[in-house]
This record gives structure tokens, sequence and C-alpha cells, in this order.
């Protein structure tokens, strides 16, 4: 499902648009990304929303860009917790929402290959989640 809204203030020439995309995993989680950055090449302040695990071997969530869907040129995202206003990669169990630093380029880990998915993953007692055949929660941003 891909949701795409316009708003235009009516006394300026700024314009706000908001891209959301939402996918289903293998897991049959669901991992939405809601762009509100209109800047060219830029997702700080989108907001990516997952369901909550049930495995109780997570020990947090950690998430990724990457240029497509196989995970090549894997980047972490950066988040800021709203309580202590750290900048932080791991999110913590329990928490179902991480809103992109700003401002968080759309760079992959080679410059020549921009961001075009976003990966949710869970970091378990035995090591990261895998992102093929383990349930990884992926969309695309646009």
């Amino acid at each position: 499902t891909t949701t795409t809204t316009a708003t235009t203030a009516t006394s300026t020439t700024n314009t706000t648009t908001t891209t959301t995309t939402t996918t289903t995993a293998l897991a049959s989680g669901t991992l939405i990304f809601t762009d509100t950055n209109s800047e060219a090449d830029q997702i700080g302040g989108a907001v990516i929303q997952w369901s909550p695990t049930t495995d109780p071997t997570t020990t947090h969530y950690e998430c990724y860009i990457a240029n497509d869907n196989a995970g090549s040129y894997l980047a972490m995202l950066w988040h800021l917790d709203s309580v202590t206003e750290d900048v932080l990669s791991r999110v913590p169990v329990g928490t179902n929402e991480f809103h992109v630093f700003n401002p968080t380029a759309r760079r992959t880990t080679d410059s020549a290959y921009p961001a075009n998915w976003v990966f949710m993953l869970e970091r378990r007692t035995d090591g990261l989640q895998k992102l093929e055949g383990d349930g990884a929660l992926s969309t695309p941003l646009y």
C-alpha cells in the first residue's frame, strides 16, 4: 500500500509532502515508512513504525537503509530519544516507532547507490536478524 498526500499553505510558498509506504514481511509483521521531509535526498524527520516482536530472545531493534531489498550497501540509521534527547541506534523492545535523526541523507555505505529501502531488524541474543528467510521487516522508501 502506498499513500501520498500533499498540503500547501495558502499564506506562504512552503509545501509539505508526506509519503507513506507499507509492506507485510515474511513474519506477517508490518513496517510503515512515513517521509515528512520535502528536501531532495533527505529522510531526516521521517517516522518508521512496525509490529512489535513476540520473540523473547530479542534484545533491541536496529533500523537500516539499503539500496535494494536484498540489503546492498546497508547503512544504520540513528534516532533521537524523545526523553533523554540522546542520538541512538538501538531501539528498546516494547517500542514500535523510530524517528529518523534530522538531518539524515538518503545515503548508503556507497554514495553511488542511494537508499531505496528501509529495514527494521531484531538484535537477538544470538546476533542480528538475517535479511532473508528470517522474517525481517522491509519496505521501499518511495
